[in-house]
């Protein structure tokens, strides 16, 4: 079949203008990356970085699309997450706002769909690395862990258990973060700071996507920077001159660190409602750590045992976070050995493989866990990969071909080859089918190229990219992808049987 545009920017130059998406249909999304696919029952959840340029910062939401006919159409482009912005980003050198960036799904055993992402205040993140801070962005108070914030003279003030601010003495201030946040507003008051001067009217309650300030003040967000404004001078208002909607305000009297934070929702519908996202930082990321730790995007792991795995990495280094409870708390594992963006499966005797991102284009890093995760031995195979991240599924064995042995486990790799092993670069995008040997080795045995679709010819220069991608078992046993077509505006859909695949190119 051809490819389906999934997420697909509305505006040049992010698309060719032979390509540019429906602006209703797209929610007016500029730009997109970052794509994540899972099944659930009969229907397929969609979800990649809606932003306003194709940077690794910027104005970054979160954006769901699903399909419930086995990906020939997908329903409108919904935002679940909306960051703070203190000026709406118009190019790609600006970072005036916070941003999630990476999601990465699974499915707990209670039926939950489970995302995390990463999530920046307003900064470069990675890019700009003197910005950042060591901190997991939580302090301990008697014994106790609370929310950090800084006052304007730098001192440590926390967020206790009633959504009040205290000051870096311990004592009650009048300003307070509400509890509860507007899912219609995609979340983006959270991190909203109100100033009372009685009973706090939004504790509990949903505070205003754009206040009036009757009754408590709105005073800004503790995501975003100070801007020197007066103590009651935040507001709110739309950008005028960006090309997507965009809230502009300030920043609140209290800011939070910046570093990089982990957060979590939560989908009961099959993504089709998301539930607040909730900071999990501090249960995986300690003070020593990297300022960044981020997650391996694509899709995590639900173990035979019910355990949830999501790879996590650091600068030059690679973890696993694990829940036991169906995501409401995490742990994370010692040092795995892989680089960073990490993918994994579970073969048939529990043993876990982890396929990561290689420090350059070569062979992709592999090891392995025999303890459901938690230590983790270096193995090798030879799959040659750009610099890139790449998704790696099991192959269910109720969708065998005669050729296949019922015996053994075999996996498929989405990957770059950089002009087949020519060079480094993000192109010729191919599926390749993995025989899981007995000492865990893989033997590669068939591949078969995924972009074939002529309407990329409309572009000289980028006819052949390929760079992210997502794999799924579709409800009617198909293997979809969800892959980077064009770098930061094109996400596009397609599936393969496994006898297509297996009968590939080479």
């Amino acid at each position: 079949m051809k490819d389906i545009p999934v997420f697909v920017g509305v505006n040049e130059p992010s698309v060719p203008s032979e390509l540019i998406g429906d602006k209703i249909e797209m929610n007016n999304m500029q730009s997109c990356r970052i794509p994540s696919l899972i099944t659930q029952d009969d229907t397929i959840i969609a979800v990649c970085d809606k932003a306003n340029c194709g940077a690794d910062w910027g104005f970054i939401e979160i954006a769901v699309r699903r399909s419930s006919d086995n990906g020939k159409t997908f329903d409108k482009l919904k935002t679940v997450f909306t960051p703070p912005a203190r000026i709406a980003p118009k190019k790609d050198d600006e970072y005036t706002s916070a941003f999630a960036i990476d999601p990465v799904m699974v499915e707990a055993a209670d039926g939950a769909l489970i995302m995390l992402f990463d999530f920046y205040p307003e900064c470069k993140g990675l890019h700009k690395a003197e910005l950042l801070e060591k901190s997991n962005g939580y302090t301990i108070v008697d014994r106790k862990s609370f929310r950090k914030l800084y006052d304007s003279d730098g001192k440590v003030c926390t967020v206790r258990d009633d959504c009040f601010i205290y000051d870096s003495n311990g004592n009650k201030t009048n300003y307070y973060l509400p509890s509860e946040h507007n899912p219609e507003f995609a979340y983006q008051t959270v991190g909203d700071m109100y100033y009372t001067e009685d009973k706090a009217k939004f504790i509990g309650k949903y505070p205003p996507l754009i206040h009036d300030n009757k009754g408590d003040k709105y005073v800004g967000n503790i995501y975003l920077n100070k801007t020197g404004q007066e103590k009651f001078s935040a507001e709110k208002h739309y950008s005028k001159d960006c090309l997507y909607d965009c809230l502009e305000t300030s920043a609140a009297p209290f800011t939070a660190p910046v570093t990089s934070y982990l957060f979590m929702m939560k989908s009961y519908d099959k993504g089709k409602t998301w539930s607040q996202p909730v900071d999990i930082t501090s249960q995986v990321k300690t003070d020593n750590d990297d300022p960044f730790l981020g997650v391996g995007p694509g899709v995590g792991l639900r173990l035979d045992n019910g355990r949830l795995l999501i790879p996590v990495y650091s600068v030059g280094s690679a973890f696993i976070i694990y829940s036991d409870d169906n995501g409401e708390s995490w742990k994370r594992t010692d040092f795995c050995e892989n680089l960073d963006e990490c993918q994994l499966v579970q073969y048939s005797d529990g043993t876990i493989g982890c396929f990561g991102r290689p420090a350059k284009a070569g062979n992709i890093v592999y090891s392995i866990s025999r303890d459901n995760g938690i230590i983790w031995t270096g193995k090798f195979t030879e799959l040659y990969t750009s610099r890139c991240q790449h998704s790696v599924i099991l192959i269910p064995k109720n969708i065998y071909i005669a050729e296949m042995d019922i015996k053994k486990d075999y996996i498929l790799c989405s990957r770059p080859t950089g002009h087949r092993g020519k060079d480094e670069t993000r192109t010729d995008g191919y599926l390749a089918v993995g025989e899981v040997q007995s000492d865990y080795s893989i033997k590669w045995i068939s591949e078969k190229k995924i972009k074939n679709d002529p309407c990329y010819n409309v572009s000289e220069k980028w006819s052949d990219f390929f760079a992210y991608s997502c794999m799924a078992v579709l409800p009617d046993n198909a293997i979809g992808i969800l892959y980077e077509a064009f770098p930061s505006g094109y996400i596009a859909f397609n599936k393969f049987t496994i006898e297509s695949i297996m009968k590939g190119d080479i």
